[in-house]
């Protein structure tokens, strides 16, 4: 459920399916609001997928990976709920070296189970197969 809020979304993203990976391109910085609406969006995506097919999470960043404190609790709780209630075996974040703030939040990404962070989409894809086995 969307929750009713007085700030508009900062920030733009899509997300899509492509095979078993789930791909969402971020441009950022973003802030509570739009993380809302692309969980929202992911969920209904990241359900087609079950047991016997899984996926795994790719973000891709552009700009800035800086967020509020908020945002990121709201990133926290959709990695948690998928990796207890969906099929999804890994996160993994694309965030090259351009990427504002990239270094400054990585230790946070890290704890709340983003899996690693990568230069590339192409190595990040690699990764992603090797958890689908």
């Amino acid at each position: 459920m969307l929750q009713a809020s007085v700030f508009r979304p900062h920030g733009k993203f899509s997300v899509r399916v492509e095979g078993q990976i789930l791909l969402t391109e971020v441009t950022g910085p973003w802030n509570r609001e739009l993380v809302q609406f692309w969980a929202h969006q992911a969920l209904q995506l990241a359900q087609q997928f079950r047991a016997d097919y899984p996926y795994v999470a790719v973000t891709e960043v552009y700009d800035s990976i800086l967020c509020p404190p908020d945002a990121l609790e709201r990133i926290a709780q959709a990695v948690e709920y998928a990796n207890q209630h969906l099929s999804c075996v890994g996160h993994c974040i694309v965030a090259g070296s351009n990427v504002d703030g990239r270094d400054i939040i990585r230790h946070q990404y890290e704890k709340i189970q983003l899996g690693q962070i990568f230069d590339n989409r192409d190595d990040a894809i690699s990764w992603a197969r090797q958890q689908l086995g």
